[in-house]
């Protein structure tokens, strides 16, 4: 898989898409990733990323990555829906529960919730050989070329839906606060670090304290704290962009996937059903 891996990371970076390792059999990244949006990774670290510990393979989306837009159908009914009605042949992976369909498309796009998923405009997928943290394999399902449009209406999207419509603030009424309260009680920040070796500290007995390393960083050793009682993390290394303000579920989806709070409540909405 490693030689695999480097190769597959090589060819992507040759068609102007930004590779970055995550950890193995995770989705948490081994490096801090927004820093290759402005500053392209080299061959000797796509070399030196891969050449160990079996990592996976993310790509970046978006402006940097020759703006690579990705379509993460999560349930596998709406992909083949949507499949069904379009003439559309681009190179697609199957996931561990569904579908991503890759093109390029200029102009401004965000990252979206859409029936049955979510557009991917920033941030990053995990794209083949990687191994979700399930044990399934990512592979490929349709290996035609990665299509090039002109916008989402032109690959069968006009019809872009997001959750239900929410307030512009959470100061204009109960809706949102109701909604963020549901998210926190369905997604506990615990559950989100658990591949980054969150558990209890043996100091903490009543296990309202734990410890992860901090995705915001390369982070050898455990510097993030969690207090599950609040809901909240923060890591304790100055200058760390994770050292900034605590950051509830919600904070941390956002942070981790370069989108607004607002986003992120959309898009937990979506995938929860909500």
């Amino acid at each position: 898989m490693i030689m695999s891996t480097t190769l597959h990371a090589l060819d992507w970076m040759t068609a102007g898409v930004i590779p970055i390792p995550i950890l193995p059999f995770s989705k948490l990244p081994a490096v801090r990733w927004t820093y290759y949006r402005e500053h392209p990774p080299t061959v000797g670290d796509i070399q030196r990323w891969f050449s160990k510990d079996q990592r996976n393979l993310a790509l970046l989306c978006g402006p940097s990555s020759n703006s690579l837009v990705v379509l993460d159908f999560d349930q596998p009914l709406a992909y083949h829906k949507w499949r069904a009605r379009t003439d559309i042949q681009t190179y697609t992976v199957m996931s561990a529960r569904g579908y991503h369909a890759y093109f390029w498309i200029k102009g401004p796009n965000k990252t979206r919730a859409m029936p049955g998923g979510e557009v991917k405009a920033s941030g990053y997928v995990l794209t083949i050989p990687s191994i979700h943290p399930s044990g399934a394999r990512y592979r490929i399902w349709e290996a035609f070329p990665v299509m090039e449009a002109e916008s989402l209406e032109q690959i069968g999207l006009e019809n872009l839906g997001e959750s239900s419509p929410l307030p512009s603030s959470p100061s204009s009424g109960s809706t949102t606060d109701g909604l963020i309260s549901l998210i926190k009680s369905l997604v506990r920040v615990t559950d989100y670090l658990q591949e980054l070796g969150a558990e209890p500290k043996p100091s903490s007995p009543d296990g309202v304290w734990w410890m992860c390393r901090c995705p915001f960083h390369d982070d050898n050793s455990p510097s993030m704290w969690v207090n599950t009682k609040r809901g909240i993390c923060r890591c304790f290394v100055p200058g760390c962009s994770g050292n900034v303000k605590s950051m509830d579920v919600i904070n941390l989806y956002a942070k981790t996937h370069a989108t607004t709070n607002r986003e992120a409540i959309i898009l937990f909405a979506a995938r929860l059903g909500l």
